[in-house]
This record gives C-alpha cells, structure tokens and sequence, in this order.
C-alpha cells in the first residue's frame, strides 16, 4: 500500500482498511464518506481536505500499512494529469 494506492485499494486491504477506519472514526467520519472518492490515490485527500489533513497523516498510514517504512513508488504507468502554463492569447485581426 503506498501514497498512490487507491482509496478504494485502501479499504479493501487487510491492512490498510482498519487504518483507514480508524483514521474515519478519530474524525467522526464513516467509511461512506470516502465511497464517492475511492477511484482516487489516497494522498488525494491531502488536497481535497483544503489544509485540514497533512502530509504526516498520509505518511504514518502508508507506514504503519508497510512494517514502518514507506516503500519507494514505482514510476506511474498509463494516464497521468500534467499541468501546463496557460497558452497565450492570440489577437484576431478584423
């Protein structure tokens, strides 16, 4: 289980599911909250939380789900979002 498992990955594990259930409950959340978002890597939550859930947080889960180490992550395979500056603007001349 890494940073870039799915969340969905993440609470079908044997491992990481108790994690991220007790990680839910210390919030008062339940696991319903995160149904939605199960396609996403767990360190999406980082973001998607708007400052409320640091990086620790993510790291602790993804050691405690490996002995206490964070394993490397391989190099992403398939689609990966890349953001580019914005194109510039071209003037139209009448």
């Amino acid at each position: 289980m890494t940073a870039s498992s799915t969340i969905g990955a993440w609470l079908d594990s044997e491992v990481g599911g108790p994690l991220v259930r007790g990680l839910l409950a210390a919030s008062g959340a339940g696991e319903e909250t995160l149904a939605p978002l199960g396609g996403l890597p767990l360190q999406q939550l980082i973001a998607l939380s708007q400052g409320q859930m640091p990086q620790s947080v993510v790291d602790d889960l993804v050691r405690a789900a490996n002995g206490g180490v964070i394993p490397e992550e391989a190099a992403p395979t398939g689609w990966v979002e890349k953001t580019t500056p914005a194109a510039s603007r071209v003037r139209r001349s009448s």
